[in-house]
């Protein structure tokens, strides 16, 4: 789905399950893969960006060219099972890393900053809340 209901997409396991697809609704028989392998994935809030975790790093695809080559955010060093989070207006994500430390990265467009680092938390959080 698009939240600006200018495409209707739908991501999806492709139909060999070998990865992520991207469904245009409109023609629901073609496919166009996004990245091979099982990975746990994230679409940005307009809907024109996705994030994907391929250890060590999170890599930024752009939907608009989701063939082309992904830009890939440095996550840290303890990464086997971060987790990140869009804030609702797609200007950053928010990463935690194994090791509990947060970092914060700032999308332009389809690019990435380097990651910040915002400090060690004594817990990993579940989740990352935003406030407006």
């Amino acid at each position: 789905w698009s939240p600006d209901a200018s495409r209707h997409q739908l991501f999806t396991n492709t139909s060999d399950g070998a990865g992520i697809a991207m469904v245009d609704l409109a023609n629901p028989s073609t496919q166009i893969p996004i990245f091979a392998g099982y990975a746990p994935y994230s679409v940005s809030p307009a809907g024109t960006l996705l994030t994907y975790l391929t250890k060590p790093t999170i890599q930024l695809v752009n939907l608009a060219a989701p063939q082309g080559t992904p830009v890939a955010i440095q996550t840290g060093a303890a990464v086997a099972a971060p987790i990140w989070d869009w804030s609702p207006n797609g200007q950053f994500i928010a990463i935690a890393d194994d090791a509990n430390q947060q970092r914060l990265v700032r999308i332009d467009g389809a690019a990435a900053s380097t990651p910040v680092p915002l400090g060690v938390t004594s817990a990993r959080p579940i989740y990352f809340a935003w406030q407006p």
